[in-house]
Formats: C-alpha cells, structure tokens, sequence
C-alpha cells in the first residue's frame, strides 16, 4: 500500500510540474513576443495559442529554447543538450515556425521577427 501511494505522489507532482513548465514556457513565448514593442498583450496571447497548437510540443519547447537564450551561450547549449536537438530537429522545428509565421502575422497581427534559425 506505502509503494502504491508513493507511486500515485510521484505521478501526481511530476504531473504538477509538467503543468507548470507548460505554463513557464507560454508566458517565456508570450514575454519574448512582448518585447517588440510594436505587439500588443492580446496580439501575444493570440500568437502563443496559435503556435501551442500548430507546432508539436517537441517543437514548441525547442522554439522555446532557441527564443529565450543567447546564440552560443551555455545555457542555450545546455538546454539543446538537454532536449536532444540535433540539426536536424532544429531545422524541422524552423520550417515548422516559418509555415506558421504568415498565419500569425494575418490571423493575430503580430510582427514575427524570425531571422535563420532564432525562430
């Protein structure tokens, strides 16, 4: 019985934590939109919503990577590493985003600054 709760615990708080990272990760997505002054709150939340639900989630957090870090830092190459983001995934996530960038543009108006591989 002890095992049983521990196991249903532990489901319970990684469940809890993933909702959490989950959470993290749209407001670091909806803060890195907010820095172009040009877009509003709403036009962010709309672009965050539209990109959770294009792109698979493999591909949202390594958006989310590649937005929230510095090319060539270690943190961002300690999060690739961590996500296992070959060059290969890096570009399907890109091709993945740019499909999308239009749609973002006409259906939220949010200025998409997508240069290479920053997303």
């Amino acid at each position: 019985m002890k095992k049983t709760f521990y196991t249903i615990t532990l489901v319970s708080a990684l469940a809890f934590s993933g909702g959490a990272l989950a959470s993290s990760v749209d407001a670091d997505m909806h803060g890195v939109c907010m820095k172009d002054g040009t877009n509003t709150d709403t036009e962010c939340s709309c672009a965050v919503d539209l990109v959770k639900s294009k792109m698979a989630a493999e591909d949202y957090t390594l958006l989310h990577a590649m937005a929230t870090t510095e090319e060539g830092s270690d943190a961002r190459n300690s999060m690739l590493a961590s996500l296992h983001a070959t060059p290969e995934k890096m570009e399907a996530m890109g091709e993945s985003f740019s499909a999308i960038a239009g749609e973002m543009k006409s259906k939220c108006n949010v200025t998409v600054n997508n240069s290479g591989d920053e997303g």
